[in-house]
């Protein structure tokens, strides 16, 4: 157990803070001068502390739901020098940054995505988060970033994740696929030379930024909470100066450990939202009962957050993120294809190459001339009787969709969710393959 707050077997939350470790019940604090726990090594290193202990205890133990509303207004204080696309987001972002100091304790750990215009503060977001972070905050910058740099980073410490600029990362899906496992907390087991196994755990609460939200598929998008950043030229967002970041840092740690026990009883409390996905839901409600600890009724403001959220968030992305097969067969219809076309320049014709898209190949099936048709099959794609499309996925990941993010994905289980599809033998190019058939009435429309 490395830096940071960790979750114990019994509940409890051991604070690991450079060469020294205490335990939090709730109530009180308990040194711990013995080196395992869990059956685990406590691995403290006094080059790497990130707060003052002493102050941190007594502003725990000192702590009323007077001074907590303070210390979460003056956090959210700071996070408004910043335009978001909704107020909402405001308060939603402040209850995640603080949530993310405790982010073990959770039983369901939602990520959250930043997204904006170049030019909207992202990255100077992203350095007020790992300011308020100080020690205990590790940064990274996407375009040099491996996922094995972010395992081997993190380790066994509890660290304040930011990765930022990650639309220029190579290694974008690999590390997507690592923090998958993170919302629960699971174990990933790699090999090595020694024939080895090397066990890690990522129960970490990651931020992300980048200019868009486009990487993120429809199977992940209940685990990444979206907040979108906006130009305005009146707001001159800044960060506090050293001083002022020492005590808000102090203040944002103390109010975590004494919230956190009172969110989660908040969260089992609330009842469920009918008609939105469970994992959503608790996305949702993690950052914002950090924010309700506080109040007189905590479950009732609890509730009532997560329920404008929910309204707000469903108006604003209706029909923005599609399902993965049809998020699929669109990305199959916008690839393009190189094509020969004859330009008729006067006396005679001339030959030139041109990009086209399958989508505009296709814009009139009935009528399609019989080279381009051939080009369609050399890229796994042939129309059939009744204009049904037949694609052979295995061409179509190499010749159509490498590079992207279903290049290393089962297209055809994914194709076959696509309505009315079904598993079928054709020629493609001459050779009778097996492949997905996708009704005329799914795919032209």
């Amino acid at each position: 157990l490395g830096q940071g707050i960790h979750l114990l077997r019994d509940g409890r939350l051991l604070l690991v803070n450079g060469d020294e470790a205490m335990i939090w019940n709730g109530d009180v604090f308990t040194p711990q001068h013995h080196p395992i726990i869990d059956q685990q090594y406590i691995s403290g290193e006094s080059d790497l502390q990130w707060i003052n202990s002493r102050k941190l205890r007594e502003r725990v133990l000192s702590m009323t739901p007077e001074t907590a509303e303070q210390i979460v207004d003056s956090i959210m204080q700071v996070v408004s020098g910043w335009q978001f696309s909704s107020p909402l987001e405001n308060v939603l972002f402040t209850g995640w940054i603080i949530g993310q100091v405790v982010q073990s304790a959770w039983d369901w750990r939602p990520q959250l995505w930043l997204s904006g215009a170049s030019g909207s503060g992202k990255t100077m977001l992203t350095q007020l988060v790992e300011a308020l972070g100080g020690n205990l905050a590790c940064r990274f910058e996407g375009n040099i970033l491996t996922e094995a740099g972010l395992r081997q980073t993190l380790q066994n410490h509890a660290y304040c994740t930011i990765i930022d600029e990650f639309e220029q990362s190579q290694h974008r899906d690999r590390i997507i696929e690592r923090l998958r496992s993170a919302g629960r907390g699971g174990k990933g087991a790699i090999g090595s030379s020694r024939q080895e196994a090397q066990i890690s755990h990522i129960r970490h609460m990651v931020m992300i930024a980048s200019i868009e939200t486009g990487l993120i598929r429809a199977a992940e998008q209940y685990r990444y909470l979206q907040i979108y950043t906006q130009k305005d030229n009146r707001i001159k967002p800044t960060i506090p100066a050293p001083v002022e970041l020492e005590k808000l840092q102090v203040d944002m740690v103390a109010y975590a450990l004494w919230a956190v026990y009172r969110a989660k009883e908040m969260i089992r409390k609330t009842e469920g939202f009918p008609g939105h996905d469970n994992r959503w839901v608790h996305s949702v409600l993690v950052p914002f009962s950090m924010i309700a600890a506080f109040d007189e009724n905590p479950v009732d403001t609890l509730r009532d957050l997560t329920m404008q959220y929910l309204e707000y968030w469903g108006a604003a992305q209706e029909g923005s993120i599609l399902e993965d097969e049809a998020a699929l067969l669109q990305d199959i219809m916008l690839a393009s294809i190189r094509i020969a076309e004859t330009i008729d320049d006067g006396d005679s014709g001339r030959t030139v190459y041109v990009e086209r898209t399958i989508g505009q190949l296709l814009s009139d099936p009935h009528d399609l001339p019989e080279d381009l048709d051939k080009s369609m099959q050399a890229h796994g794609i042939r129309i059939v009787e009744n204009d049904d499309m037949f694609i052979y996925p295995e061409t179509v990941a190499k010749k159509l969709l490498g590079r992207t993010r279903w290049q290393d994905l089962n297209l055809r289980d994914i194709l076959l969710r696509c309505a009315g599809a079904q598993r079928s033998r054709q020629y493609i190019a001459g050779t009778r393959v097996r492949g997905v058939l996708i009704p005329a009435k799914t795919w032209v429309s």
